[in-house]
């Protein structure tokens, strides 16, 4: 049995029609019927199967189907009448999984005939070896002979993924020859434990990103994708939610998964230097490396990712990077530098590994990659529609059209938008139209989107916490930290002797008091996310 970073992928591709709700008499439901056969290998761990119907309702349907299409191993086509006269399947499923065998992508294109079909239907499939043999249907034997055709597709079906789990592809002919063998024998590799936790509920609005990330895997051309976007724009929640995803469906055939923040977990201590990523690093793949130099580290872990299928997530890269100037965006890490620039360069490959980073700033180093190898996408902005969702998730009512505006108001900016929930919130009774009462758009040229959400903090201050000098003191505090505020590091500044002009007004709390106030009011509104960008 392969392992689980190995097991093949399946995607069923049938008509709807052939998987009727209520089955007439003497109708038979194809699609549960073969899944009945194949779910004995899928138990034992021999292969996953994926079917449109496991898909989650308000997924984007179309974006996600494209993924598992160009990310599956074996391409089961029930084929009928209906579905060779199925536009999407003519004109989208078959195009994507044909291109890929003529690429010489590990893929096999397997058609099963149900019931009978035009010879001009039979057309679109008839240069693979369709079953039952001879292309005669399923619907044409009787229930017992008909359950002994469909064991031995399942048994076929179940050898073609063991192969490609022993070798990486599929037996000779659909493989290219610089396609690598998959992961090594062994358990998969998994260490995300270097990430930071995002506490979210539910990430809203990021299906595009989500199915980029997705395609990314499975694009042969891309090495290295930057997720770019200023504070709170929700990057680390995104690859936490994209890499839970995964964990779902074994890592889709990864055979290491390894995450790492260059910020201290919870607090606003960044790192200084790679070293000990580099380090960590070459420890987890497994490379033996005499020499301090960070940039032939940086190399080493190139070269290592270029022989593996892997995942690497490097989060938060800004604190290693000039800020704002003639050199922004440029690494002040040597091995980082070494790093990226060797694994953007490396050739292009079926079957490869993939670096996902997350900054503040596109990183300058590997620019040059940009339309290619290494793209970078800003995520600091969501649609109108994404960003009236978030609103809506977070208690704000109101017409969809007011939500949609308060949204582009607000720049589809992740964390105004949730800072102005949580205004409207606890002083305008959650309604989308007492947004107005925050002050207009003023112009900021350096950084338009942090205005945003320094907009509503005005407001929590003028409106909210007048009078209320207690929790505009918490609120100053937290404020002073671009990740969430730890309990320690908020204790040691509410300590005596007083801060003149921040502390005053909670240094004489008992922890009581303190904790009722900021979890009552002000830590539930703002605390757990940062507010400043």
């Amino acid at each position: 049995m392969p392992s689980d970073s190995t097991t093949p992928i399946i995607f069923i591709s049938y008509a709807h029609k052939d998987d009727p709700f209520k089955p007439a008499g003497g109708e038979v439901d194809w699609l549960e019927y073969v899944l009945e056969f194949l779910r004995p290998g899928e138990t034992t761990g021999r292969y996953t199967v994926w079917v449109d119907l496991t898909m989650m309702g308000s997924a984007n349907w179309e974006p996600e189907i494209e993924q598992k299409l160009r990310a599956c191993d074996i391409f089961i086509l029930l084929v009928s009448r209906r579905s060779m006269a199925s536009k999407y399947i003519l004109n989208k499923e078959l195009p994507i999984v044909r291109e890929r065998d003529a690429r010489g992508e590990p893929i096999r294109i397997y058609p099963v005939l149900l019931t009978p079909t035009p010879m001009v239907g039979l057309d679109n499939v008839r240069d693979k070896n369709i079953r039952p043999r001879d292309a005669t249907p399923l619907s044409g034997f009787s229930g017992h002979d008909r359950d002994a055709q469909m064991s031995k597709i399942a048994d076929e079906i179940a050898k073609l993924a063991d192969a490609i789990a022993a070798s990486g592809g599929p037996p000779a002919g659909g493989v290219s020859s610089d396609t690598p063998e998959r992961a090594s024998p062994g358990q998969l590799l998994v260490d995300i434990g270097h990430l930071p936790e995002t506490p979210y509920k539910s990430l809203i609005g990021r299906d595009t990103e989500l199915a980029r990330l997705d395609a990314v895997w499975v694009d042969r051309n891309v090495n290295i994708l930057s997720l770019v976007a200023e504070g709170g724009a929700g990057k680390s929640a995104l690859v936490n939610e994209w890499l839970t995803r995964l964990r779902a469906e074994n890592y889709r055939g990864a055979d290491c998964v390894l995450g790492y923040s260059f910020y201290s977990q919870g607090l606003s201590e960044r790192a200084t230097s790679a070293d000990e990523f580099l380090n960590w690093a070459l420890a987890k793949l497994g490379v033996k490396l005499e020499t301090n130099s960070a940039s032939a580290k940086g190399e080493a872990i190139a070269e290592a990712l270029m022989t593996r299928r892997a995942r690497l997530v490097l989060d938060g890269v800004e604190p290693l990077q000039h800020g704002p100037g003639p050199q922004a965006g440029q690494l002040k890490d040597q091995g980082l530098r070494a790093l990226l620039r060797r694994f953007a360069a490396a050739p292009h490959r079926a079957g490869h590994s993939l670096i996902v980073l997350t900054s503040r700033l596109a990183v300058a180093d590997i620019q040059r990659f940009k339309a290619g190898a290494a793209p970078v996408v800003d995520v600091g902005k969501l649609s109108d529609e994404a960003g009236a969702e978030l609103l809506r998730d977070n208690g704000v009512w109101g017409v969809d059209r007011e939500l949609k505006a308060a949204s582009r108001d607000f720049g589809g900016h992740p964390l105004a938008l949730t800072l102005l929930a949580s205004y409207l919130g606890e002083t305008q009774n959650g309604d989308v139209r007492r947004r107005d009462r925050i002050r207009g758009l003023l112009a900021d040229a350096d950084n338009p989107r942090h205005d945003h959400a320094r907009r509503v903090m005005e407001s929590y201050e003028r409106e909210w916490l007048a009078g209320q000098p207690t929790s505009l003191a918490i609120l100053h505090l937290v404020g002073l930290f671009d990740r969430p505020a730890s309990g320690d590091c908020l204790s040691a500044l509410r300590a005596k002797p007083a801060i003149p002009g921040l502390t005053d007004a909670v240094v004489d709390l008992s922890d009581e008091q303190w904790r009722r106030r900021a979890l009552a009011r002000v830590a539930v509104a703002v605390a757990r996310r940062p507010i400043w960008p």
